[in-house]
């Protein structure tokens, strides 16, 4: 499979956004109107977002959202990562938050911070973060709702 990654952000990418996050089944309108509306701002503001973007054959099959947090030094947050369902367990999203950890280095950042639900559902997307050596840095309980927790990782990439 030869997965091509680009960080130039298309007109068509946040049609390609929704596509892909609701190809998933996993997440809500809400959050997949959200998701295309970041890439959105993006085209009219540039670098309030970054994206990277996998590609196959010229179509997008996986993205990932992050950006430096505001008034911090070298501290990233990672918005999004969504890889087509087909290609789960591809590697393509080991390949995206590579290109990630990279690029946040490469600005002279020094750690990412993703969050996540403690819901059932999203036992594979925290195996996948632990197994990529992010640690559990903290837990909000009742975040999202009662019983539904943030759950926020850590890595330091220096």
């Amino acid at each position: 499979m030869n997965i091509t990654l680009r960080t130039i952000l298309k007109d068509s990418d946040p049609v390609a956004i929704r596509e892909i996050a609701s190809d998933t089944a996993f997440f809500s309108e809400a959050e997949i109107a959200t998701a295309g509306e970041l890439a959105v701002e993006t085209l009219a503001k540039p670098d309030e977002y970054l994206f990277i973007f996998a590609e196959l054959d010229g179509r997008v099959v996986g993205y990932v959202c992050y950006g430096e947090i505001p008034l911090t030094s070298g501290s990233y947050d990672l918005y999004w990562i969504v890889v087509k369902l087909s290609l789960q367990g591809a590697g393509i999203g080991q390949m995206l938050l590579a290109a990630v950890e990279q690029e946040v280095r490469a600005r002279n950042g020094r750690q990412i911070f993703i969050s996540t639900s403690s819901r059932e559902q999203y036992a594979h997307t925290r195996a996948f973060y632990e197994h990529a050596g992010y640690s559990l840095n903290a837990q909000l309980t009742d975040f999202y709702t009662i019983g539904e927790d943030e759950c926020i990782y850590r890595k330091n990439v220096l």
